[in-house]
């Protein structure tokens, strides 16, 4: 029979072989949830989502499936019908899956989500790409664009509150959590201008060797040229700490983001995938 436990910090540990590393990591961040159907002792199947909007009293919450796993339909179905516990229990609003599977987009829909083919929201490229993209990479950086290591961690956090404020967000759902740390101090860039920050580009390494580009904003005067400045000096810190088969995920949720990544990488298009999506207050718990 199967049983569908929870994924906790405690026992996250002993489920990276069906999860994963990177996602085993995620696990222990506040926003990022888990489920696993175990066949007596023995891990068949597992599902992990993240919540946005938990900690905001004006926006409705919004999960994000980031895997589903399990080569039996019977486990996908168990694995659907405790996220529907969870659904209530967290106040889920809307849920949001992302998959390239058509199996697993039909069983989906048979379960109540819409399905709609769409270009996936993340681009992955390899840093040689980053090295053949549209960009003066020679060109002269401004003192006021350097790595995050440089910086505070006070200016750090005020800049995130900043843009936070303003409603950017980055692609994940707890960046005002976040430490400096986190990120890869030396590949991101920031912009300050008269001791103010007023653009970031924070990129995080991943335990699989991942380079995830998280936050990609400037705001204030001179913010397209000081996104350029950003990119280009990310881009050659990658080029110098990386191979060049490295990995490199590229949100582009934001169409800031969407709009400079189709100039700089004409020719890299994202993936089709199946959306799928399903109110939850629409439907019986």
């Amino acid at each position: 029979m199967i049983k569908i436990t929870e994924i906790t910090n405690d026992n996250v540990s002993g489920f990276e072989d069906i999860l994963g590393e990177d996602l085993t990591d995620d696990l222990n961040r506040t926003f990022y949830k888990g489920i696993v159907a175990l066949d007596g002792d023995d891990p068949v199947g597992a599902m992990v989502y993240e919540l946005f909007g938990v900690d905001s009293e004006t926006e409705d919450v919004i999960s994000r499936i980031r895997l589903i796993e399990s080569r039996d339909e019977e486990v996908w179905s168990s694995l659907l019908d405790g996220y529907r516990s969870a659904a209530g229990e967290f106040g889920i609003a809307k849920t949001v899956f992302e998959t390239s599977d058509e199996n697993a987009a039909a069983l989906f829909e048979s379960r109540g989500f819409t399905c709609e083919k769409k270009k996936s929201e993340d681009l992955i490229v390899k840093v040689r790409d980053l090295k053949k993209a549209r960009l003066k990479l020679n060109t002269r950086i401004p003192a006021y664009c350097t790595g995050i290591a440089d910086i505070s961690f006070l200016q750090f956090k005020n800049a995130i509150r900043s843009f936070l404020f303003k409603g950017i967000k980055g692609s994940v759902p707890d960046m005002a959590y976040l430490s400096m740390n986190w990120f890869d101090e030396d590949v991101s860039s920031c912009c300050l201008a008269d001791g103010n920050d007023n653009g970031m580009l924070l990129v995080r390494r991943t335990p699989s060797g991942i380079l995830k580009v998280i936050l990609f904003t400037c705001l204030g005067p001179g913010s397209k040229q000081n996104l350029a400045y950003m990119l280009i000096r990310s881009v050659n810190m990658a080029l110098e700490m990386y191979t060049l088969d490295t990995r490199v995920m590229i949100n582009c949720r934001s169409k800031e983001v969407l709009n400079l990544v189709s100039h700089i990488l004409p020719g890299h298009e994202r993936s089709e995938v199946y959306v799928l999506s399903r109110k939850e207050s629409e439907n019986e718990t």
